[in-house]
Order: structure tokens, then C-alpha cells, then sequence
């Protein structure tokens, strides 16, 4: 019987105690990097499709910028080619106008 009613109570207890918890609101910041992820992922799959072997593509310096310009994706990319072999570290940029892979105007307008 005594140890019915210390089960109970402690039951209660942690119901108690787990009822009180208050979800966390997200912040503004959070929801900004949630968003950079969000894009950054939509757009090295846009990146990956674009290429001949998508499977091997290596991926360094991504990051996400939001310029007057608009949003963007840069860094530098190698994958293979045709024949097999890597190509050597590109600059790309996966924004609202496409993927741009090795083009030095748009790197500048969005990256730079």
C-alpha cells in the first residue's frame, strides 16, 4: 500500500513539473537562420543537379548572403567531369537568376 501511494505521488510530481514547461518562441534570429539553411539546402540541390556527376561533387566555403542584389548561395565547388576526373575548385553562385558555375560577374555581384 505504502508503495501505491509513492508511486502515485511521484506521478503527480513529474506531471506537475512537465505540465508547467512553456514552449520557447522562436526568435527573429532563429527564423533567419533557419531560412539561410533552408536556401542553402534548396540550392546545393539545384547546384548538384546542374552538374554531370553529382555524386562526386566536394563543396567548400558555402555560405549564404543577402545582398541589394538578393539572396544568394556561394563557394567554391569540384566534381567530376565526362572522363572521369576532378575539374579543380570553381566559384559558383545559386541565386534567384540560376546556377552560375565559374562566372566571375556574378560572384562579384553576389559574393564580393
Amino acid at each position: 500500500m505504502k508503495s501505491w501511494i509513492y508511486v502515485t505521488a511521484g506521478t503527480i510530481a513529474v506531471i506537475c513539473l512537465a505540465g508547467g514547461s512553456k514552449p520557447t518562441a522562436v526568435t527573429t534570429e532563429q527564423r533567419a537562420i533557419q531560412r539561410a539553411e533552408q536556401v542553402q539546402a534548396t540550392a546545393l540541390a539545384s547546384l548538384k543537379r546542374s552538374l554531370r556527376d553529382a555524386d562526386s561533387a566536394r563543396f567548400d566555403g558555402v555560405r549564404y548572403v543577402s545582398t541589394p542584389a538578393g539572396e544568394a548561395v556561394c563557394g567554391v565547388v569540384n566534381a567530376r567531369n565526362g572522363f572521369g576526373g576532378f575539374v579543380g575548385w570553381r566559384p559558383f553562385v545559386v541565386s534567384g537568376e540560376g546556377v552560375e558555375i565559374n562566372s566571375a560577374p556574378a560572384f562579384r555581384k553576389y559574393c564580393l
